[in-house]
């Protein structure tokens, strides 16, 4: 009972750390309703971000609707899996940007061939609700990636997405236990089959 007391405990913390730096799996992608027969509003949070899905041939196409916020501003851009993404990554291309200026907003398409994914990064900043300062976008608070498949029957689903607050990410990376956390794990095991035979004896 001692040897499962004391490996709970720091293998507690390790996951509290983990936990505190990144966040796997954090948004939810809603779909808000259908525009005609090609057209989709879809939303994530959080924080807030809207855009509109529509078919184009054999493509879905993304398109970012406008709007801004007064207490954060978002950079969205193309990523490609294996990139590593920080608050200072700019992807393969913009996909939009939002600042909460409302002059310096705009978006590109993006375009996913019905049946594959692709990649989105983002870096969020925000401002100061109890001083009324505006957020900073050269000094993210953070940033994420995420996986976007678009099936057959042009619905548009959200696969994973990781979201960080200070450490660098890879984009399209699947969450695996820490080196540290294995050898803690084995070590636990390890300990309690031999308090096991201990007892038998």
């Amino acid at each position: 009972m001692r040897i499962i007391g004391l490996t709970t405990i720091p293998f507690c913390a390790i996951l509290q750390v983990q936990a505190a730096s990144i966040e796997w799996n954090y948004l939810r992608l809603d779909c808000y309703g259908t525009v005609g027969e090609s057209w989709c509003d879809y939303g994530w949070t959080e924080p807030y971000f809207e855009f509109r899905t529509y078919h184009s041939g054999s493509s879905l196409i993304l398109q970012a609707t406008y709007g801004v916020f007064l207490e954060y501003a978002y950079d969205i851009v193309v990523a490609r899996k294996g990139d590593v993404a920080d608050a200072n990554y700019s992807g393969l291309r913009s996909f939009c940007y939002m600042m909460s200026d409302g002059e310096s907003t705009g978006s590109v398409d993006f375009e996913i061939p019905l049946g594959d994914t692709a990649y989105l990064a983002y870096t969020v900043a925000y401002g100061n609700s109890m001083t009324g300062a505006p957020p900073d976008p050269s000094s993210p608070s953070r940033w994420g990636w995420v996986e976007l498949r678009a099936e057959q029957n042009g619905e548009l689903v959200l696969v994973r997405d990781a979201m960080s607050w200070s450490d660098p990410l890879i984009v399209g990376a699947i969450p695996e236990p820490s080196s540290a956390l294995l050898l803690l794990v084995g070590g636990a095991v390890l300990g309690l089959r031999r308090r096991r035979r201990g007892d038998d004896w």
